[in-house]
């Protein structure tokens, strides 16, 4: 499988993608470059990485001398070389972009983004990686129960900045309600109480469209870190190119859109159901929805996300994800027992305090 490194054509260096300023940064001799450029590149690396892997199908087959013992499957930790350096690298079945451990230049998998896996957009990160750690500190600053040093700037220096695979799916629905409905009045009167009921038969038809509905297509995701940060802001979706992803860590899809269409469209019709009966002015309705989807459209995608997980001093893993477009933060913090007992007899000895003036002043 093909690897690329896209280089700074004036020293050779690997270049970064900036999400400061949405440009392509060498850090050895600072130069920097606007992404039609590195969008040629990228198109001149995938034909290379193409023609690379034809003349790999293409080669002949071993003499019978030459043949080695079938290797065991090297799924999930598959070994590439690193373009820059000759390094070996070793990711996991879903790596798509990654970082040389030798010489840390930014390495993008080609092979793992052809064909049907190939995405049709991505979402380029906004935050940087020194707004990511200010973002991350502030938060929990304002936290007054999070153990004291919990988080500290050396502690999440080593956040990493990853590319999640999503589905995102478009959706016309269209809906017919057809049912019953009463509606109930009472007058009171001082000799009687009259009850009246209207019944009705009531037929309702409506149309409704859903844009980027979000699902997760990677199996070890945590779905419900990675939901807590949504939604992003999806105008801003460029077309894929493999440039985006120098810098940055990226994983590849492994579940398809046929398996995560039924709950999107059981979702849909859901919602689709509440909002056609909302409105209805009766005092009961009785009926049955039906909603059928017209047309749908789904896209594979990329969206950025920070993320940090470490270890407390129990042991204990913490795992926490912003949003690398809003910088949005999810994630659960630990509640120092000690502060809380403290506040508690702060409180406690307040309230005493208090009832001891209260009692001498009205004694």
């Amino acid at each position: 499988m093909s690897t690329v490194t896209f280089k700074c054509p004036n020293c050779g260096a690997g270049l970064l993608f900036n999400p400061e300023n949405q440009k392509f940064h060498c850090e050895f001799c600072d130069s920097e470059f606007e992404q039609p450029y590195l969008e040629q590149l990228a198109k001149e690396e995938e034909r290379r990485a193409a023609e690379r892997a034809k003349k790999e199908e293409a080669a002949p087959e071993p003499k019978e001398e030459e043949r080695q013992e079938p290797q065991e499957e090297q799924e999930p930790g598959l070994v590439y070389v690193c373009p820059n350096c000759g390094a070996e690298l070793v990711t996991d079945g879903t790596t798509a972009a990654t970082f040389c451990y030798f010489c840390q230049n930014p390495v993008v998998l080609s092979g793992r983004l052809t064909d049907e896996y190939r995405p049709d957009a991505v979402l380029p990160f906004t935050v940087t990686k020194e707004d990511a750690v200010q973002r991350f500190l502030g938060w929990t600053a304002k936290k007054k129960f999070v153990p004291t040093g919990f988080f500290d700037k050396k502690k999440i220096s080593n956040l990493s900045g990853i590319y999640y695979p999503y589905w995102a799916a478009d959706y016309k629905m269209e809906a017919k309600f057809s049912g019953t409905a009463e509606i109930v009045t009472q007058i009171s009167t001082s000799d009687e109480d009259i009850i009246t009921t209207k019944h009705y038969a009531v037929a309702r038809e409506g149309k409704s469209e859903f844009h980027d509905v979000m699902r997760s297509a990677l199996k070890k995701q945590d779905r419900k870190l990675g939901d807590g940060i949504h939604p992003y802001r999806m105008e801003s979706l460029k077309p894929f190119s493999m440039a985006y992803l120098t810098g940055f860590f990226a994983e590849k899809r492994d579940i398809d859109k046929d398996t995560v269409r039924p709950e999107i469209i059981g979702e849909l019709k859901d919602y689709t159901d509440t909002l056609i009966r909302e409105d209805m002015h009766y005092t009961n309705v009785s009926g049955t929805t039906l909603v059928n989807p017209k047309g749908e459209r789904y896209r594979y995608v990329l969206l950025p996300t920070w993320i940090v997980t470490y270890k407390d001093h129990a042991g204990k893993l913490w795992h926490y994800a912003m949003n690398g477009q809003t910088g949005t933060l999810c994630g659960k913090l630990p509640v120092d027992k000690g502060k809380v007992a403290a506040l508690g007899a702060a409180v406690g000895g307040s309230l005493a305090i208090l009832t001891l003036i209260a009692g001498w002043l009205f004694a």
